[in-house]
């Protein structure tokens, strides 16, 4: 009985860091440690031990060349047989996910209640009642608007749009060889916010640190709808469209337009970017990709109204972007930069730092603030954070 308290206790535990990191924990984990831990603890590992001591005298000792070689088989047999009972486990495993998302706020109480649990007489009683409770009063994640996730993917910018049931996702990140960055951050956050779908994928062009990720994402999630500048690789196995000013995505309650690249083809490979404006509750957010001032200038003679709230600061922040007069017909209140910290380049480039603090936009940058959030209520009211503000304890740099 003590041995299974002992494990009840720590799945609780370990529950709340699975629920925290991955969110989503195994409901057949108390069972698998209770198989895995006194198996390797009194079978395999004394076995092993032997087999070991076997192993070292058996050359220079003949009369214990055939124990060694039975130990030897049996060692064989033990892994095998623990590793068909564990995958046995695996196989309900994926039929017993349970998935949601748990706070600091919840995990922290949590951990003072069962350390007090385990110090008192009566954690027989009040263990089950604990683990009853975590389960039912995790809160999950939901927030209502538009809500807009740029990933900290290091020297690249990858960002998901959300409103209600509908997610779009805008550039995947870079790409290192065979090592795409994105597949490590997407999957773990599509798990928490639940989608199953991704709507749209736009890839602004073909540049790596934009496209690193999106052979990846089209073969992993096939997306309903793939746009991309003419300048990137056409995706073959899933519908596509060419990036065309005016074209509009439906996204419910948002206003999605495409308002570059130009029609002629004769831009480079940042200026062909694919530009978007989004519309949600009164607040427009514009996404540039890395156009720079020849675009940018091609944008303001196009739409010469155009004013935003929040910015996808061009090109990462070099100085070939955020012109002058760029700046000063939107007149950004938010401007958020997505760079990798200490990145070659050196980017974002002072004077364009500078340009954005003269006017009074607040700059965010997430080689600075990690992944940052927006939330755009139905009303309007639009809120932003960062993980490095929301979480500053998981950081060395705050």
């Amino acid at each position: 009985s003590t041995v299974i308290y002992l494990q009840l206790l720590l799945a609780v535990i370990i529950s709340a860091f699975q629920l925290f990191i991955f969110s989503e924990y195994s409901l057949f984990s108390l069972a698998q440690n209770l198989w895995a831990i006194p198996f390797i603890s009194l079978v395999l590992l004394p076995t092993g031990l032997v087999w070991l001591l076997l192993s070292q005298l058996h050359e220079s000792i003949a009369i214990l060349n055939s124990p060694y070689q039975g130990m030897t088989l049996a060692l064989d047999f033990l892994v095998y047989y623990f590793w068909y009972v564990l995958d046995a486990f695996n196989t309900f495993n994926r039929l017993a996910l349970w998935h949601g998302h748990i706070a600091f706020s919840t995990l922290l109480p949590l951990i003072i209640c069962l350390s007090v649990i385990w110090l008192t007489a009566l954690r027989p009683v009040i263990v089950c009642p604990i683990m009853v409770c975590a389960v039912l009063l995790n809160p999950t994640s939901s927030q209502t608007g538009l809500t807009m996730t740029v990933f900290d993917v290091g020297q690249g910018t990858a960002l998901a749009i959300e409103v209600e049931d509908q997610l779009l996702i805008y550039d995947s990140g870079n790409r290192y060889e065979d090592w795409v960055v994105f597949e490590y951050i997407l999957p773990i956050w599509l798990m928490r916010k639940r989608h199953e779908v991704i709507a749209y994928y736009v890839e602004s062009h073909a540049d790596l640190d934009h496209s690193g990720g999106s052979d990846w994402l089209i073969s992993e999630y096939r997306p309903e709808v793939v746009y991309h500048s003419y300048t990137a690789n056409r995706p073959t196995n899933v519908r596509s469209k060419l990036c065309t000013p005016g074209t509009r995505i439906n996204m419910n309650q948002a206003n999605v337009t495409i308002l570059s690249p130009p029609l002629d083809t004769n831009w480079s490979d940042n200026d062909s970017s694919c530009v978007l404006l989004l519309e949600y509750g009164g607040v427009q957010i514009l996404l540039t990709g890395d156009i720079e001032r020849a675009a940018e200038a091609r944008l303001l003679r196009d739409y010469p109204h155009l004013t935003v709230d929040v910015l996808l600061v061009p090109h990462h922040g070099s100085k070939t972007s955020s012109s002058p007069a760029l700046l000063k017909q939107l007149q950004p209140t938010i401007a958020i930069n997505t760079t990798g910290h200490l990145n070659r380049f050196r980017l974002p480039h002072p004077s364009v730092t500078r340009r954005y603090e003269q006017m009074g936009s607040q700059f965010y940058d997430t080689a600075v603030h990690g992944q940052i959030n927006l939330n755009i209520s139905p009303s309007g009211q639009l809120n932003i954070h960062s993980s490095r503000q929301q979480n500053p304890a998981l950081w060395r740099r705050n």
